[in-house]
């Protein structure tokens, strides 16, 4: 059995993970539900054991719930990141040596909107990072993204893009397709909405969306999406509500 998180690090809510390829280390951004602080941890893998270094403060008292991703940038070799703060996105990068991490705050760009979910995940085809939120400003607009790039430890900001012609934006996953070119967002509403996909392309100033294509009709809920490179597919693992809630997969071409 693999070991647990070492009493220095104790995530309390919500995290995520990503992979820093130039370190070696897995990254977890966390929360934590009393505080609302929002950390950053870095691990070495040795075996089925992880090594934590010491977690960095990123943010005190971000929004509640915990809104925030963090991603891998391959060709800054930085971790990406970003969080709500009084309704604002805010962007800034990290960079590793080992497990210490250094955080370029004074780099942080931000924009602001009324939104609610926030992703983040890397588009190696374009390098930049996809930024994408269920946007709150209009009744028809489901989704709303940004294409940043980065220079050293400098975020950027493109204009923001937003989709519509889904029914509802609750639950998100994205991977970047390297085949196509394309971020692929997996996407699910409240209720009894259909489970929809949309493809992101990131090659222009400002990122361009497809319409939505469904997976499945209704009942499709708390999507994941991965990337098979051996078949050049994209792979959906969600909660099928048509069948019991069963936990089911889909491939797509």
């Amino acid at each position: 059995a693999s070991s647990a998180y070492t009493a220095g690090v104790t995530p309390e809510e919500f995290q995520v993970i990503c992979y820093d390829t130039s370190q070696d280390r897995v990254v977890v951004g966390y929360y934590d539900g009393t505080t609302r602080n929002f950390y950053l941890v870095a691990g070495a893998v040795s075996g089925s054991t992880i090594t934590w270094g010491s977690p960095i403060t990123v943010y005190s008292t971000i929004a509640p719930g915990g809104v925030f991703g963090i991603c891998f940038d391959s060709s800054n070799n930085c971790v990406v990141y970003t969080f709500e703060y009084s309704s604002a996105v805010y962007v800034g990068c990290a960079t590793l040596s080992g497990s210490t991490i250094t955080d370029h705050s004074g780099n942080r760009v931000t924009v602001s909107q009324n939104f609610e979910r926030l992703y983040c995940v890397y588009d190696a085809t374009n390098s930049k990072t996809l930024v994408y939120a269920r946007d709150n400003t209009a009744p028809t607009a489901v989704g709303i993204c940004w294409a940043i790039s980065v220079s050293g430890t400098t975020p950027t900001f493109s204009s923001s893009y937003a989709w519509t012609g889904a029914t509802g934006f609750d639950i998100a996953s994205a991977v970047h397709d390297p085949d196509q070119q394309r971020i692929v967002i997996v996407i699910s509403g409240l209720g009894s909405s259909p489970g929809s996909v949309v493809l992101i392309d990131c090659s222009g100033a400002t990122p361009t969306g497809t319409s939505f294509i469904q997976y499945q009709a209704t009942d499709a809920y708390a999507p994941s999406i991965t990337y098979d490179t051996t078949n050049d597919k994209i792979v959906i693992g969600y909660y099928d509500n048509q069948n019991s809630g069963h936990l089911s997969y889909i491939a797509g071409t």
